[in-house]
């Protein structure tokens, strides 16, 4: 992957991050976006993805859908 598809990607993932921080109602992926924002390596990203993806699945409502989009197109994007 090329440099600024890897930035674009992780500058994609840290807006899901934000979301989710000031949003979501969920305490542990309000926990897990915040040492998301942090994250530098596409490992570190993927996993917190499954974390992420697995403690907001009961969050509904438009802004919720984008998310879960944004992290499902995020994880497709660096798994290339």
């Amino acid at each position: 992957m090329k440099h600024s598809q890897w930035t674009a990607q992780v500058t994609r993932f840290r807006a899901a991050c934000r979301l989710i921080k000031n949003d979501c109602p969920d305490t542990y992926a309000k926990a897990y976006a915040t040492r998301g924002m942090d994250m530098q390596t596409e490992g570190e990203i993927s996993s917190q993805i499954d974390y992420l993806l697995s403690n907001i699945r009961y969050w509904r409502g438009l802004e919720a859908k984008h998310v879960k989009s944004e992290l499902k197109a995020v994880k497709e994007g660096i798994g290339e």
